[in-house]
């Protein structure tokens, strides 16, 4: 981020306010995140993803998150961004709609189509639309 010319910009902010505005934030992120994905392609591992989020919070420790238990949560929160199943007793989560729709089809039976505004029909919701 160094070598990026809005880089050294964003260290010359931080180190004035101790802190970031919100458009110098997010143009920190688009930096980092074609650096990112320059390197590691367009869905870089989790790894990668969690270690340039806490060398964000090393590099700039005044935005770390003070109620998360490493700092970086609302950087990059993880698992939290997943979908949950939310069938009773049934703790899956998804980092995909398809991966999740698979999962209802396949363990819960669920039967379900996707019509072309990419909303979820379900087999009681096509019963009323035939009565119509």
């Amino acid at each position: 981020m160094k070598s990026n010319p809005k880089g050294e910009e964003i260290f010359k902010e931080y180190d004035k306010t101790k802190t970031l505005s919100d458009a110098t934030r997010r143009q920190m992120i688009n930096i980092l995140v074609a650096e990112m994905t320059e390197s590691y392609g367009r869905i870089p591992p989790t790894s990668v993803r969690t270690s340039y989020a806490l060398g964000i919070v090393t590099l700039f420790p005044y935005l770390q998150d003070p109620y998360s238990k490493h700092g970086y949560h609302g950087l990059y929160p993880a698992k939290s961004l997943r979908l949950r199943c939310g069938e009773q007793g049934c703790p899956s989560s998804f980092c995909t709609y398809n991966g999740f729709r698979k999962h209802l089809n396949n363990v819960h039976h669920h039967d379900e189509q996707v019509n072309t505004n990419q909303e979820v029909i379900t087999q009681t919701q096509r019963h009323f639309e035939m009565e119509s």
